[in-house]
């Protein structure tokens, strides 16, 4: 490939992105200091945090006054947006970005930022993450609008940031950092914690969840009317990152048009909540590698039939959550892997409140997997094959399989462009989700070139995308092949798995993810079917 044509790909990728409509401001907080703060152009200049980054920038083609124009620009840009958290920084800056790049006023400021991106950090942008070479620019405009760490009034003591290629850097402060030791030390199961001030944001830092879920604890986060409590291995993050969560109700304009199309049926209790998630690299939001509890409450409601929706931002409509009700503490809960809008609506339904509103599939009634494949819907990882019909006896096939895992590890799938096999062909719905899993490793083909997406998918080859998923998330160790044998031992048919299957499907066996069919049988080449596959995936979603 030459260069220019490398070039060229960068460039569609970086505009691609700057073009996406997904990206959201949310509500937002004052920018705090700003008489007192530098611009970011004599951030990048005067701060060591940053040295060689302009010398980057003019080895790129453009000198001290364009640069100047533009960051200047960007900081304007940036606060006539109102004003930030952590937690809706990331996207307000590249919509900001795009708003610029659409004057056209700064092409060679783009091409410079686009000829320091590695061809490597494309697919970073296509699934939604800043790539390491823009980190520094995102990290100087934070600090020129919210302050650099350690010089926030809300995070006194903290140390300056690492150098400029890794992330953004933002200790707790000390109270609330012994306030966790101290709760880590009490032997409790949960870390609760109530957010300083009135920001409707909790910061925390990657070494201090990772404590958290090294102790097997859950983390309770408590806000006004809002309440997330976060398993352990909900999310992971490297010691230096930060994850910042954040819940605000929202201004009452944009809640009118929310719900200008709900029906007198349906009555808002209380406020419509923009839950929001983010990491120093994420533009997108986050998505939890577990289910994430949320409680809302709907103190004041009375007696009305209850139930908390989402807002689907691409219908355009409120979905239900069935959402189960606390009547003695006035609270609904629900779990979710990802954050939205959400609210409490009254509804004159019949249905008694208390019973939250079961999935109906008319073939699910007395299955052995109706149970986990409710939870399975609940959680938007699997859907029906018609509003009625879940038909957990078909046979699954390898794309939809992978599609499955996609959605259970939190894959972005969107923008894929490289295809890895000739026969997963452009235009067809797995086209892009087979091969984003394929380019991480999650799946792999019969050979170089095939896959075949259509193809019933066995059993054996389900416990070794899982694993292959497993190890993707950091947690597939191996097993040593006495232990192989030993979680194998059990079934008649052992004999029959195939061996590049062994190691996986012992794995899965040894993790409770498979357990056999009847007859102590394990079936490794017999074709899988819905319910099983879906029931696979929950109990891996246990060891994420």
């Amino acid at each position: 490939m030459t260069y220019l044509n490398t070039r060229k790909i960068i460039a569609l990728a970086i505009l691609l992105l700057f073009c996406l409509d997904i990206l959201n401001s949310g509500p937002v907080l004052k920018r705090a200091g700003a008489q007192s703060l530098q611009s970011t152009y004599e951030l990048l200049r005067d701060n060591p945090q940053y040295a060689g980054y302009l010398d980057e920038l003019r080895g790129a083609g453009v000198n001290d006054v364009q640069i100047n124009a533009f960051l200047d620009a960007l900081d304007a840009e940036v606060a006539a947006r109102g004003s930030l958290t952590e937690s809706t920084f990331n996207s307000v800056l590249f919509n900001s970005m795009d708003s610029l790049r659409r004057t056209g006023n700064y092409n060679d400021m783009f091409f410079a930022i686009l000829g320091m991106l590695e061809s490597d950090e494309i697919l970073t942008i296509l699934r939604g993450g800043i790539p390491a070479s823009l980190i520094p620019l995102r990290n100087a405009v934070r600090d020129s609008m919210l302050g650099p760490p350690g010089a926030s009034p809300a995070a006194p003591g903290s140390a300056p940031g690492g150098g400029f290629g890794g992330g953004l850097i933002i200790p707790l402060p000390d109270p609330l950092a012994a306030e966790i030791q101290r709760q880590l030390e009490t032997g409790g199961p949960v870390v609760r914690l109530v957010p300083a001030g009135s920001t409707g944001e909790f910061v925390l830092s990657g070494a201090l969840l990772n404590k958290i879920n090294a102790a097997g604890k859950e983390l309770e986060l408590v806000f006004p009317g809002v309440t997330f409590r976060l398993p352990p291995g909900a999310m992971q993050l490297a010691g230096a990152g930060t994850l910042a969560i954040s819940a605000h109700p929202l201004d009452a304009a944009l809640a009118a048009r929310l719900l200008q199309d709900i029906g007198p049926e349906h009555q808002l209790v209380g406020s419509i909540y923009e839950l929001l998630g983010s990491t120093d690299s994420s533009i997108l939001g986050v998505n939890f590698f577990r289910p994430v509890t949320v409680v809302l409450s709907y103190a004041g409601a009375g007696g009305e039939l209850l139930d908390v929706y989402y807002y689907d931002e691409d219908l355009n409509e409120w979905i239900k959550m069935n959402g189960e009700i606390d009547e003695g503490n006035q609270t609904i809960s629900f779990t979710t892997l990802h954050l939205s809008k959400y609210a409490v609506f009254s509804s004159s339904s019949k249905e008694p409140a208390r019973q939250a509103v079961k999935v109906s599939f008319t073939d699910m009634a007395g299955h052995w997997a109706a149970s986990d494949i409710e939870t399975m819907v609940r959680l938007g990882l699997v859907a029906g094959v018609s509003p009625t019909q879940f038909a957990p006896d078909r046979t699954i096939t390898r794309a939809e399989f992978a599609a499955l895992l996609a959605r259970a590890t939190g894959l972005e799938t969107a923008g894929q462009v490289t295809n890895c096999f000739t026969d997963v062909l452009p235009g067809k719905w797995y086209y892009g989700v087979v091969n984003a899993a394929a380019e991480v490793g999650l799946v792999s083909g019969y050979s170089a070139a095939a896959f075949g997406p259509d193809d019933p998918v066995t059993r054996e080859q389900m416990t070794v995308m899982i694993a292959r998923s497993l190890a993707y998330k950091g947690r597939n160790a191996g097993l040593a092949a006495e232990e192989v044998n030993l979680h194998l031992a059990a079934f008649k048919d052992g004999e029959k798995i195939s061996p590049w299957a062994r190691g996986s499907l012992a794995l899965a066996v040894k993790l409770g993810i498979v357990k056999g069919r009847e007859g102590a049988l394990v079936a490794p080449g017999a074709t899988a079917t819905r319910a099983e596959a879906a029931v696979m995936i929950l109990r891996m979603l246990a060891h994420l």
